[in-house]
């Protein structure tokens, strides 16, 4: 990926808009190299080298950090040193109590089988072929399975978990409506991601078993989301309820390792990173192990791994973006002839919404000239960092949204997706 010079922006009240070239000023600068029903895409072929995985059979969710429930201190930054000013913890956003509602929990699948929603596994050096250099993927479907599934139940259990820690820790209405606020919108990403992953005959069981328990986790929030409503209403049958619906959906592991060592599935599978490719938006892109497509159609929207996850209602987000750590990928036509200056400066009406432009560079997307863009949420705590280019007639905006402490590894998870990007994709 080409580097060009950081431009930052310093708005002064009553003054026109600064830019400011920071080459003198600078540090080194590291450098390298709700949806409609979408039509069948068609997943490529990458050949995968043996990788050996942290752990060779998925256990219950074991996050890198320990989940934080609600209101708690966020875990630092990775890298981060005692000696570092430590991120400030956010206000928890206030939940209004009359217009709580719990997203529905959608796990039907848009395609009969699932082919081609980003379920094919890669060893991350692996360079990914030409488009349409194959059809299928060489895994057979017990294996597509068990390598979407066990990221996918990662980030389910340490929903899960975050979500009971910050029930059992409230205090109030408002910190249970929090609770609920966060979990089930973490819950609905889920349930969207559960219905793309392939599946087979053999596999159905395991699915249907996962999509009840997902569903009864629902309902469990949705009941609790009207009991907040009733002044002096007794918890004690969602109490009984969230505990069972708890360990149906964390006993889910051991029943998917049962699965994966009967029908033979390599150990890796699951722990290597794939490709996703969209005939939609006409590109693919490599995502790396650990990160779960929740949507592949007229949009993509890939969930970044629990490690990167604030687990709180500020770890949505704004209103505007409320994704948690996430990429999703967008294209917008153009008018004939439009710039990329020119279409940035249109795009920039939606991605204001993110907060106020703290910083933008050039750099290359898939081998086109783009660019780089900072929106800084007005509380602090959150950032989205954008790259934007213009590919014929056709604007791509790859939005990254990241809490402040996680901010490095998203921005490194961003480069590497924007470097591997190929546009044309058939």
């Amino acid at each position: 990926m080409g580097c060009g010079s950081l431009r930052l922006i310093l708005t002064v009240p009553g003054s026109s808009m600064i830019w400011l070239a920071g080459l003198a000023t600078l540090a080194t600068i590291s450098c390298s190299g709700d949806s409609a029903t979408p039509t069948a895409l068609v997943a490529s072929v990458i050949p995968a080298t043996a990788i050996t995985p942290s752990a060779a059979t998925v256990q219950p969710p074991a996050p890198t950090a320990t989940p934080s429930p609600a209101g708690s201190t966020p875990a630092p930054r990775v890298g981060q040193t005692a000696t570092q000013e430590p991120v400030p913890t956010p206000a928890e956003p206030i939940v209004n109590l009359a217009t709580l509602t719990v997203p529905v929990c959608r796990t039907t699948s848009f395609s009969p089988n699932g082919a081609g929603f980003g379920t094919v596994p890669h060893a991350t050096p692996t360079p990914v072929p030409d488009s349409g250099s194959s059809g299928q993927p060489s895994s057979d479907g017990s294996t597509a399975f068990v390598a979407g599934m066990r990221p996918l139940y990662d980030t389910l259990g340490s929903a899960i978990s975050a979500g009971d820690g910050s029930w059992s820790e409230a205090v109030s209405a408002q910190s249970r409506a929090g609770s609920i606020a966060f979990e089930g919108r973490r819950l609905s990403h889920i349930c969207s991601a559960l219905s793309i992953i392939p599946r087979t005959t053999a596999s159905d069981p395991l699915f249907s078993r996962l999509a009840s328990s997902l569903e009864a986790r629902r309902d469990a929030l949705f009941a609790a989301a009207e009991l907040l409503r009733i002044s002096g209403a007794d918890f004690s049958d969602h109490e009984a309820e969230r505990q069972r619906t708890t360990s149906d959906i964390l006993s889910f592991g051991s029943v998917l390792n049962v699965f994966a060592e009967t029908s033979g599935v390599p150990d890796t599978a699951g722990f290597r990173g794939y490709t996703i490719v969209n005939p939609l938006l006409e590109l693919q892109v490599d995502v790396a192990p650990g990160w779960v497509t929740v949507r592949n159609g007229i949009d993509v929207f890939i969930n970044a791994p629990p490690g990167m996850q604030r687990y709180s209602v500020s770890g949505l987000g704004p209103d505007a973006w409320k994704l948690g750590t996430a990429l999703r990928i967008r294209r917008f036509r153009n008018e004939s002839g439009r710039t990329l200056e020119q279409a940035v400066a249109v795009m920039d009406s939606l991605l204001v919404r993110f907060g106020s432009r703290t910083a933008e560079f050039e750099t290359e997307i898939g081998g086109a000239p783009g660019v780089r863009l900072t929106y800084s949420d007005n509380g602090g705590y959150w950032q989205t960092v954008v790259g934007a280019t213009v590919v014929a007639d056709a604007t791509y905006l790859f939005e990254m949204g990241c809490p402040v402490e996680f901010l490095d590894e998203c921005e490194s998870a961003l480069e590497v997706i924007l470097t591997s990007v190929k546009f044309d994709a058939a």
